[in-house]
């Protein structure tokens, strides 16, 4: 059976037979690449920030609960995270736990 020959039909024709050059390719490759290095990057600094204050918090003679509220506080406030209270939680916990086995705190 024969496609009916519309001007949709052309339209979706035309429009299918576009391929994006191998140039551009190549080049959003390495833009995406270069933005999800600088994206781990602002992680990475995120995360020792996050630890720094947690040993340095660690070391204050103050209650476990106001030690958290203070690195809670540190990261909503200063790191500007935007995640959920739960994430940030995990988070804290998973990076005191990490430096609690290195015997860092």
């Amino acid at each position: 059976m024969a496609k009916p020959n519309t001007i949709w039909q052309k339209m979706y024709d035309a429009i299918d037979g576009i391929s994006t050059p191998d140039w551009l390719v190549g080049l959003l490759q390495r833009v995406q690449d270069i933005i999800f290095q600088i994206i781990l990057q602002i992680g990475k600094d995120y995360l020792d920030k996050l630890k720094d204050m947690i040993i340095k918090t660690a070391k204050e003679s103050i209650t476990n609960e106001a030690k958290f509220k203070k690195v809670y506080d540190f990261a909503l406030v200063e790191l500007k995270l935007s995640i959920s209270d739960s994430q940030l939680r995990l988070l804290i916990e998973s990076v005191y736990s990490s430096l609690k086995s290195d015997k860092t705190v």
